[in-house]
């Protein structure tokens, strides 16, 4: 899991990069992905650092638009936070046509995929990524991420698995294997999958909420209402994703808390990429297509 310290660190470089060099492409473009990171792990508020980085990928296209990476910052920022489907779409296509090596690319427009709910496509590309790039945490996590949207448990289990033989510490690892137990309704193992992942990340806010969800999906109700209380009081100082509100009540069958967090979520912009295939809402969506008479 990227760090805060280590984005920041990241951002210092490029910026120096930048300053001995104003027409280097590549480091906008660098640059702009750094922020896009800030944002999706809740570092920082959305509308502080996504905005940005679709300035940081305009810039590098407007230096050099025959590179691949200013075309996927772009193509990212808008899937993540403007929501503009088809331009994303294309700036992502375009990137793969510039550099058909390019695994972040096709991450990216696997990502993309999986919010439309075109799951085929989308684990065509996550596996094109894992071929790319076999060692990248990320790129291995994600493609197990993938399987679980899909609703491909036992495949998604397998994938992290294997992303934890590479490295048995990565959290987000960890995180996801205990979303798909919790799925299958392996309660115990989500528990410690989960708990696992907490200590791993010094307790980050980006784990913190699914560890609510698992607790509320494996009948600790009280234990989930607490993470709830402790994430109300976090947000009094720092910033705390509503998204991951939302799925600890839906989890705890609050329906009406559950929707007003989503539409906290959806005001930030922050982690709706998937929610139309997210299986966290899953009993939302029978409602909502199943109303009571």
């Amino acid at each position: 899991m990227r760090s805060e310290n280590e984005i920041n660190r990241a951002i210092k470089y490029f910026e120096e990069a930048i300053g001995r060099d104003p027409g280097y492409a590549l480091a906008y473009a660098g640059l702009a992905d750094c922020y896009s990171i800030l944002g999706y792990y809740a570092f920082r508020r959305p509308v502080a650092v996504y905005p940005r980085a679709k300035e940081l990928a305009e810039k590098a296209l407007s230096l050099n638009e025959s590179i691949a990476e200013p075309h996927a910052s772009l193509g990212e920022v808008l899937m993540q936070y403007f929501f503009d489907w088809k331009k994303a779409g294309s700036e992502l296509d375009r990137a793969l046509e510039l550099n058909p090596s390019y695994a972040t690319a096709h991450f990216w427009r696997a990502t993309h995929h999986m919010a439309l709910g075109r799951t085929d496509d989308s684990l065509t590309q996550v596996r094109k990524a894992v071929e790319l790039d076999p060692l990248s945490m990320i790129i291995l996590t994600d493609a197990a991420r993938n399987l679980y949207l899909a609703r491909r448990y036992d495949e998604a289990i397998n994938q992290y698995q294997r992303s934890l033989d590479v490295d048995p510490n990565f959290p987000i690892a960890h995180k996801g294997l205990a979303e798909v137990y919790a799925q299958i309704g392996k309660y115990d193992e989500a528990v410690s999958e989960i708990e696992r992942a907490i200590a791993l990340s010094g307790r980050s806010i980006f784990i913190l909420d699914d560890l609510g969800y698992i607790y509320a999906r494996a009948g600790k109700r009280e234990d989930a209402r607490k993470v709830l209380e402790d994430l109300d009081r976090l947000a009094n100082d720092e910033y705390v994703p509503s998204y991951g509100r939302a799925v600890i009540c839906a989890a705890l069958g609050n329906k009406e808390d559950a929707m007003n967090w989503l539409q906290k979520a959806y005001d930030e912009r922050n982690f709706l990429v998937y929610l139309k295939v997210d299986p966290a809402f899953d009993t939302l969506r029978k409602e909502e297509s199943n109303p009571a008479p």
